[in-house]
């Protein structure tokens, strides 16, 4: 009888740990076809942006007003914020320009391709 109870117990975890495998892969696929939607120049160089690194919900209800900036468009070696997308509150510096997207070396010491439209030059 007891050998019975022990399987069963044993059937029910296994059970579970399957249920929570399969939600986690439909995560993973959720996430997946989210970021074949996205046309951020970075998203064909990291493939999934790590929560727990973006800094996006942090800045979510603040206006870009309160963010530091200049209007002036930045030129390379200036220092930058990013004010949009999930690095939005990052700071760094610009490396280079090509064709509407940009290279920044942000202070986390990380090299990122970003929209030209989603930088600006510190003030």
């Amino acid at each position: 009888m007891q050998q019975l109870k022990d399987k069963e117990t044993k059937a029910s975890v296994t059970v579970k740990l399957y249920e929570k495998a399969l939600a986690f892969e439909a995560k993973q696929e959720k996430a997946a076809r989210k970021l074949a939607t996205q046309t951020d120049a970075t998203s064909s160089l990291v493939p999934q942006y790590d929560p727990l690194t973006s800094t996006e919900s942090l800045y979510r209800g603040i206006d870009l007003s309160q963010l530091k900036y200049s209007a002036v468009p930045p030129k390379v070696k200036d220092a930058v914020v990013v004010i949009a997308g999930p690095d939005k509150g990052r700071v760094g510096t610009l490396l280079g320009v090509e064709k509407g997207s940009c290279i920044v070396k942000l202070s986390t010491r990380e090299l990122k391709v970003i929209d030209i439209s989603k930088i600006a030059k510190q003030q």
